[in-house]
């Protein structure tokens, strides 16, 4: 039988260990409140870009404020730069493209040249009552200029005045180029310049009297006759309006 004195002890330290695990659990309590609080401010400042990471330089809000704004003039003044170096390339392009096509205006295309180094696409001859025969000499390919003529090496046509003039223009604005530009429009001197033309046909004046078509077509002429020195002359002019004019002596 327990003794009262004793159940008193036991009773005493029983309330005390109570008490005390009360008390225990009140701090833990304060402890994990405390360190909620201090984990809730970290993570506000740390949303909030107060925090300073290893390798930066704490800088008050005045200092901040007055980097991004020189960060923002800094960026304007690039961009204003950047504007003015692109308007100025852009001027120079220009110019120099100006420069370029006066030079071109002023000077003559070249004669084109063939990939076998020639340079003579025709042979003509004069006819009385200014007929034109004409004979494609040595060309890489044909030379398709609508659906009445294509130019085959070795072909020969007949042709009158009116229709030679449409074959000359139909040969001569084959080899056009910038031809949205309103000097190759209606420039005075557009016709043979390298501006407007990569380049322009060459043609031989010859005799072609003997070729086998023209004797069938022509039986009536005498070729002993000279048409006479001023049609030969009118009709060379003719002939030099679409093509340049290879001075070199034909056999």
């Amino acid at each position: 039988m327990i003794s009262r004195q004793k159940f008193n002890r036991t009773k005493l330290l029983y309330n005390t260990l109570t008490e005390t695990l009360i008390v225990f659990l009140f701090i833990l309590l304060a402890i994990s409140s405390l360190h909620q609080k201090i984990i809730g401010e970290q993570k506000e400042i740390i949303d909030d870009n107060e925090f300073i990471p290893a390798g930066f330089v704490a800088i008050n809000e005045n200092e901040y404020e007055r980097f991004l704004d020189e960060k923002e003039n800094l960026e304007k003044k690039f961009e204003n730069k950047y504007a003015s170096i692109i308007g100025e390339k852009d001027q120079l392009k220009n110019e120099n493209d100006y420069l370029l096509k006066k030079v071109q205006i002023g000077i003559g295309a070249p004669s084109c040249k063939f990939e076998n180094g020639k340079s003579v696409l025709l042979s003509i001859d004069f006819f009385p009552d200014t007929i034109f025969v004409v004979k494609v000499m040595d060309i890489d390919n044909d030379i398709f200029l609508n659906d009445r003529w294509t130019l085959v090496e070795d072909s020969i046509y007949i042709l009158n005045k009116y229709d030679f003039r449409k074959f000359g223009f139909l040969i001569h604005e084959s080899k056009s180029i910038n031809k949205d530009d309103q000097y190759c429009i209606d420039g005075e001197k557009r016709w043979n310049s390298s501006f407007c033309y990569d380049c322009i046909y060459v043609f031989s004046a010859s005799d072609l009297k003997d070729e086998l078509f023209v004797k069938n077509n022509f039986s009536w002429y005498n070729r002993t006759k000279d048409i006479g020195s001023e049609l030969t002359k009118y009709m060379m002019l003719i002939s030099q309006k679409y093509f340049y004019l290879d001075h070199r002596v034909q056999s």
